[in-house]
């Protein structure tokens, strides 16, 4: 997944619906900043991984790397 300009390196997993994490974390735009952002990533990263649909490592990095990206209102 690429937050911005910096790609974390994990996949981008899909729901059994076909909706990959990064759209369904851009549903919720537009964001107020980066830490709304973040919130949205997080809250969206976490449901990933209690679904077991991304690892809890893949789901850190994910999240790491959005807190860090590049932000444009």
């Amino acid at each position: 997944m690429i937050f911005g300009t910096s790609d974390s390196g994990v996949a981008d997993p899909a729901r059994d619906d076909g909706v990959p994490l990064l759209d369904e974390i851009r549903a919720g735009a537009l964001f107020g900043g980066r830490s709304a952002l973040a919130a949205r990533g997080r809250a969206t990263v976490s449901a990933r991984v209690s679904a077991g649909l991304l690892g809890g490592a893949d789901g850190d990095r994910a999240v790491r790397t959005a807190r860090n990206a590049s932000y444009a209102p």
